[in-house]
């Protein structure tokens, strides 16, 4: 705090003291240090680099956080520049989430909001990191060797944290899994199937046997079964996909991987054999619709569509024996692929239905679906899905009567 000293001097002191061995209570007079408008920015930085190299406790981070947050001498801009250094240090997950979780505390506590991207921007980050985790070769290089880098291009750059993870295990579009290399149509989809089946393992169920017979309809590039056979490698998979774009991606995983007893058909899946329009749009490479789900979206946005032949089956048709799994995300027809296969419901023992409603397809009742599943002697659960959630959670009431997504679990009692 000295204001006698000049600068170099200061800086040549705490170069000395750089130099030497230094206790837990020292550290907390070091952070002290870093609030001093009066040194330079490199000089602050060599001084949380030293910081960085002990094992701090994490009391002790919280303090220096807490310096940081209430220094009354450094500028805003500077705080949240060393935040973020301090942040982007190699220390350990447990110390860092304590810290960081009273930093959050005191910092909305005592209204000081100007650090809460910095906050909200590093536990994203490390959140997706423990959701991916377990889904990654962690000896693939540039997984091991790049999360350090990736954690400052979020901090310092502004990088979403899923861009910045996916650099790691994607190249141009085949993403690096575990066992797995997935080709991918774009990015930003490839994260939303991530979060829906590998983070929160939506579709997981548990089989007696070792090879389940699994329909998945409305395969898209195949990240389905990837999930089922990480779980059980000898599944049959019958899988149903219009979208000649994702139809021939995800044969193309298939075949790359190696995956046995899967069989993959370019066709939807309907109440009855038909031919029909299939609407597909750039914006939203998941949502391809036959049943004209999209049309209240591409008029509000005004996105390009894009409309293909396809060929409908029945479902029915492919259910003569019993299923295991049948897992049912047909973007609008749900009501008339249940009553097409309601005879054949005492065949399939656990169900996945994402069931989708809109202006347009007043049709797909969400009641005769569950009625139908009730009296065929289901037991189910409903949930909004990951997506619709975020777009409802505030003013929910404005969303009623337009696009619903909701999800269906279903159980053999």
């Amino acid at each position: 705090d000295s204001r006698v000293m000049q600068k170099e001097q200061r800086e040549e002191m705490l170069e000395y003291l750089l130099s030497q061995p230094i206790s837990g209570k020292q550290q907390e007079m070091m952070a002290s240090a870093c609030k001093v408008e009066q040194i330079s920015k490199e000089a602050r930085k060599n001084l949380w680099e030293k910081l960085s190299q002990y094992s701090v406790p994490s009391e002790s981070i919280s303090s220096i956080i807490h310096a940081l947050i209430q220094s009354k001498v450094m500028q805003k801009k500077q705080r949240e520049e060393m935040l973020s250094y301090l942040l982007s240090c190699p220390l350990s997950t447990k110390q860092m989430k304590e810290c960081i979780l009273k930093a959050v505390e005191f910092s909305t506590n005592h209204k000081i909001f100007e650090f809460s991207k910095i906050f909200e921007s590093y536990l994203n980050f490390q959140n997706a990191i423990n959701n991916l985790t377990p889904w990654i070769d962690e000896e693939r290089l540039e997984w091991k060797n790049g999360k350090e880098t990736a954690l400052k291009k979020v901090l310092f750059e502004g990088i979403i944290p899923q861009d910045a993870l996916l650099d790691l295990i994607c190249t141009e579009h085949i993403c690096y899994l575990k066992d797995a290399c997935i080709e991918f149509i774009d990015r930003k989809q490839l994260w939303l199937m991530m979060e829906e089946l590998l983070f929160s393992e939506e579709y997981y169920c548990q089989f007696s046997c070792k090879e389940p017979y699994v329909l998945d309809c409305g395969t898209n590039i195949g990240l389905a079964i990837y999930y089922i056979k990480h779980y059980y490698p000898e599944a049959h998979i019958e899988g149903f996909e219009p979208w000649k774009t994702a139809f021939d991606c995800a044969v193309r995983n298939v075949e790359r991987n190696g995956w046995k007893n899967v069989t993959i058909h370019h066709a939807a899946v309907g109440g009855k054999e038909d031919v029909m329009q299939l609407t597909v749009v750039a914006e939203n490479s998941l949502a391809g619709s036959l049943a004209g789900r999209l049309d209240e979206m591409i008029e509000r946005k005004h996105w390009e569509k894009s409309v293909e032949n396809v060929k409908v089956v029945k479902l029915s048709d492919y259910i003569n024996r019993p299923v295991n799994f049948l897992k049912m995300d047909i973007e609008g027809l749900e009501n008339e692929v249940i009553e097409e296969i309601k005879e054949k419901l005492p065949n399939i023992s656990q169900m996945f239905v994402e069931y989708h409603y809109g202006s347009s397809m007043k049709d797909n009742s969400l009641i005769e679906i569950l009625k139908i599943l009730s009296d065929a002697g289901f037991v189910y659960q409903i949930s909004k899905s990951l997506s619709y959630t975020e777009l409802t959670r505030k003013r929910p009431f404005a969303h009623v009567g337009k696009m619903v997504s909701e999800l269906i679990w279903a159980v053999k009692k």
